[in-house]
């Protein structure tokens, strides 16, 4: 049997991306259906209290932990999960076969993923993603508040959601964790720990030749990360990271930092909604956006009850390490969003209206240069959950043959 194959084959097809409560009815509904195989635990819940679930699958030798939405601008892996739950669940012979016990957790942050589902149904545009766009800042993001010792000190303040993950990784000591993640324009790329070997390393990039993704050819987005294939790079440490930036810009470890402890293996799926069929611009001075940014923000008197603000502060903290030919303009299309749903939040007041007033013909003439300067063509959402899901079924089953991961 062609596990892989039979995984990648088995996607529905899919326009868009399941929001948290379709994921929260999906998840009872499976379990329902399939009682001796599927099981639904309450894992803790998020800081406004949304439950985040641990769905288990199966009952193999081996412990496989996949994480959805760790970031919540990222939702590819909400419809991998639910993509890999369906078939697993419905499927005894490939479920035997890979020898796994599987424990997801469907949607790490639901909070931050409730602020993106404005554009989860489409049109999934770069421009209507930006509008309905939002990421946490570092110190609330569940991938980077694991606690993690540097220079003699403890780094990282775990969030209710992160505490969640570390309460299962302790519970299961897995094999392999899979977090999902994805980009928003380019190319595919994989973080892996480091251990594999080049056959490996190739059968990930081999799925997205088959998707028809191209790989990503540049640096990779964290800093001091090693190259060991094409499009394929360790995970770095926090110590690494914090290092090669110079100082912890991060607010905590990662997944591969709380789950070293137990020898985890770790895949990380790094894929785009848009690829470049073309030859991209490259931007001009970001700096002066930096600057634009700034200076609008100067007079305006802010109430610290979005969550737009924090999101805002740390966006811009990021934005001087912006690189290459597209980062710049998707980070100032993401700050420029998150600004206008910062003014739609606060109480109406002169400064506010002047600054939406000033931002909001710049955004749209943003909008119309990154379609110009960075043509892009979408992924079919359920191509990008096979690639997720192929890559996941890729690592378990050399788990099981004993090579490495």
């Amino acid at each position: 049997m062609d596990e892989v194959a039979r995984i990648t084959a088995s996607m529905e097809q899919a326009t868009g991306f399941p929001t948290v409560d379709r994921m929260h009815r999906f998840t009872a509904e499976i379990a329902e259906k399939h009682p001796g195989t599927v099981s639904v635990a309450m894992l803790g819940h998020s800081k406004l209290g949304d439950p985040i679930h641990h769905v288990r699958v199966g009952d193999g030798a081996r412990q496989v932990v996949v994480i959805g939405s760790p970031h919540p601008n990222e939702p590819i892996g909400l419809l991998t999960i639910r993509q890999l739950i369906r078939v697993l669940a419905q499927d005894t012979e490939l479920r035997d076969a890979l020898d796994a016990t599987w424990h997801f957790v469907p949607c790490a942050d639901p909070d931050g993923t409730r602020l993106n589902e404005g554009w989860f149904d489409g049109p999934l545009t770069r421009d209507h993603v930006a509008r309905n766009f939002y990421r946490p800042p570092s110190a609330e993001q569940v991938e980077w508040t694991f606690p993690v010792q540097w220079r003699g000190r403890t780094v990282g303040t775990p969030i209710p959601e992160t505490r969640a993950l570390m309460k299962l990784i302790d519970a299961t000591r897995p094999q392999l964790i899979a977090s999902l993640h994805n980009a928003d324009f380019g190319g595919g790329f994989f973080y892996v720990s480091g251990r594999g070997d080049a056959t490996y390393y190739a059968a990930l990039t081999a799925l997205l030749d088959e998707a028809g993704i191209p790989l990503d050819r540049g640096e990779p987005d964290a800093p001091g990360a090693r190259a060991l294939a094409p499009a394929v790079f360790e995970m770095p440490s926090f110590g690494t990271l914090a290092e090669a930036m110079g100082g912890p810009l991060l607010t905590g470890g990662s997944t591969r930092d709380y789950s070293a402890r137990y020898g985890s293996s770790v895949l990380i799926s790094e894929l785009p909604l848009w690829v470049d069929r073309g030859e991209s611009h490259p931007d001009g001075d970001y700096g002066q956006d930096l600057e634009f940014f700034t200076e609008l923000l100067r007079p305006v008197r802010l109430s610290g009850r979005s969550p737009f603000e924090h999101a805002i502060t740390d966006s811009l903290r990021w934005f001087r390490f912006a690189g290459g030919q597209v980062w710049p303009s998707v980070i100032r299309l993401r700050c420029a969003g998150m600004l206008l749903r910062l003014f739609a939040d606060e109480p109406a007041s002169p400064e506010i209206e002047a600054a939406r007033a000033t931002l909001t013909p710049v955004f749209e003439r943003w909008c119309a240069e990154v379609a110009e300067r960075a043509p892009g063509t979408l992924v079919p959402p359920h191509r990008l959950a096979g690639v997720q899901a192929g890559a996941i079924v890729t690592a378990v089953t050399r788990l099981r043959d004993g090579l490495p991961v």
